[in-house]
């Protein structure tokens, strides 16, 4: 019974999609413009179907970008949220501070994650317009 059991593990782990590879904002925005780019192409050439298969290729990368907020946006949720604790404090409803503060906490995180990833994606674009060096 304890074999069967671990045949039936060992399917189930074989078996096991791997997880999808984390894909920055950026390269999910970049995808999109491409998948937009090539509906273009097939619009020019009256590839109608084509235009149907890629523009619902586009629409789960449209939805997982909605899922990515910007380093805007997480600062802008971390002020409300630091305003309402300070309102929290203010009405000595000190009980509900501790939720508060760990959403703080993990916004906080989160968007030093965000901005890191915004910053590299600046600089490696700057890096690719920068006109090369040419030694001589």
């Amino acid at each position: 019974e304890i074999e069967n059991l671990l045949t039936l593990l060992q399917s189930i782990i074989s078996t096991k999609t791997p997880p999808k590879p984390k894909i920055t904002r950026s390269q999910l925005l970049e995808k999109i413009k491409e998948k937009e780019i090539e509906i273009q192409k097939a619009l020019m050439n009256k590839k109608y179907k084509e235009c149907d298969i890629l523009n619902a290729e586009i629409e789960p990368l449209k939805q997982q970008l909605e899922s990515m907020p910007t380093s805007a946006m997480l600062l802008n949720e971390i002020k409300i949220l630091e305003t309402e604790l300070q309102q929290l404090i203010l009405a000595k409803n000190y009980s509900q501070c501790d939720e508060i503060d760990q959403e703080l906490s993990e916004l906080k995180i989160k968007y030093q994650e965000v901005l890191d990833e915004e910053k590299e994606t600046i600089s490696t674009k700057e890096s690719l317009q920068s006109p090369k060096k040419v030694l001589n």
